[in-house]
């Protein structure tokens, strides 16, 4: 299987945020409020709010649990709010999203060595820019199919700088369901909407 080192990844994720249109803009900060405080859209395109989940340790920040309203669509979606470095961190944007990538990396092979995963494959990853307002959100995506003892399911890994917030999207759509999956859109629009609604500035 073609799966890049964790070195790799965060490589390419520098390399391609620095190539990426206004991804040279550290946009600090478009989000006014601390992480435990943002509150996630209900309701973004199909996909609906559930539970929220708030960190014993505050720098985790919270996440929120989407799903589709189609009960015949079987994807779902975890968006996570938080803060990795502190607001007056020298860490520029690309460096803080290559060291999430690289982490992520770390994560699949975690889970393939437990067994959680019996097989992952990465099959693309690119630069992935949110616009939202007059803010422009670099960002980047994996996408990867990874195997379980249920079947084979198809994953979205994304995330974007807000500031020195982060807001990181993991979505996951069995794969006889991957070709007509909105989870991409969803990434970005909600990711979009958070910072509209929590942002004074235009």
């Amino acid at each position: 299987m073609n799966i890049p080192t964790r070195a790799a990844l965060a490589v390419l994720a520098v390399w391609a945020l620095q190539a990426a249109p206004g991804a040279a803009q550290d946009t600090k900060p478009p989000l006014d409020k601390a992480p435990t405080e943002v509150e996630a859209p209900v309701k973004v395109g199909e996909y609906l709010r559930g539970e929220r989940h708030d960190f014993k340790d505050p720098g985790y920040g919270v996440s929120y649990q989407y799903a589709p309203s189609q009960k015949t669509d079987s994807s779902y979606a975890t968006v996570y709010i938080y803060q990795p470095v502190p607001a007056d961190s020298a860490w520029d944007t690309a460096s803080v999203i290559a060291d999430e990538v690289q982490g992520f990396g770390q994560t699949l092979e975690y889970q393939r060595a437990r067994g959680v995963y019996e097989s992952y494959e990465i099959a693309h990853e690119e630069a992935d820019t949110v616009r939202a307002g007059a803010h422009v959100l670099p960002g980047f995506r994996v996408t990867y199919a990874f195997r379980t003892r249920e079947g084979i399911a198809v994953s979205f890994y994304n995330v974007y700088a807000a500031g020195s917030t982060l807001v990181k999207v993991r979505g996951t759509v069995p794969e006889s369901q991957s070709r007509k999956t909105r989870l991409p859109e969803f990434a970005q629009a909600v990711a979009a909407q958070i910072v509209l609604a929590n942002s004074s500035a235009p």
